[in-house]
């Protein structure tokens, strides 16, 4: 790999359990991210107790093709995105059931997910507007908020009992698995002492 710079180099060999590394495009994030990884791993950490984590497929495949390249006789951390890492959860039984699923859900397709909406809009018959219902309902006033909670219950309700499931919940939901420290991701938890995460994802 190309030669650090000081910034690069100071991120790659920070002894800190938790750092950040903020940088604009261009600056080398993937560089520095797979420099560190190897590190570690040169340094006696077990490659197979690490997850990196983007956002897209390109990405992900982008930094392993590094990681072996820089670095082919030691085993490969785990990469992969957020979706997909989430999913690979879902074969696990205690994980899916904690999520009220009996088997591994199916992704819902637009029209699944138009469907689960308009039987939930009729369940619910909230006072928002359609574009309300589809958003995360962040951004609406306090008023509409509790009829976009019930609403978005109901809907992911229908979901569930049709063996559905959106990326939304599914990250969402997982993640708040390993927030509350339920026991079901302990395993998880125990396998990977490494995480790392390239936010913006590009191609560097």
């Amino acid at each position: 790999m190309a030669e650090l710079n000081a910034e690069q180099k100071a991120a790659v060999e920070c002894t800190d359990r938790k750092i950040v590394c903020i940088a604009g495009a261009g600056a080398g994030k993937t560089k520095t991210l797979v420099s560190r990884l190897i590190h570690q791993v040169v340094g006696g950490a077990d490659a197979t107790h690490m997850l990196v984590l983007t956002f897209t497929n390109a990405a992900a495949q982008e930094m392993k093709a590094r990681y072996i390249a820089a670095a082919p006789e030691f085993d490969v951390p785990t990469f992969g995105t957020f979706h997909s890492f989430c999913y690979s959860l879902l074969v696990n039984p205690d994980i899916r059931n904690a999520l009220g699923y009996t088997d591994v859900p199916t992704v819902a397709t637009p029209e699944d997910i138009k469907f689960c909406n308009s039987q939930a809009k009729l369940i619910t018959r909230p006072k928002l507007l359609e574009s309300e219902m589809s958003g995360d309902g962040e951004n609406l006033p306090s008023s509409k908020k509790r009829d976009y909670e019930t609403f978005k219950r109901c809907r992911d309700k229908l979901l569930r009992q049709r063996g559905l499931i959106t990326f939304d919940m599914m990250c969402y939901d997982i993640g708040q698995l390993f927030i509350n420290d339920e026991a079901c991701v302990q395993p998880i938890k125990r396998r990977y002492e490494y995480l790392m995460v390239n936010l913006s994802a590009p191609l560097l």
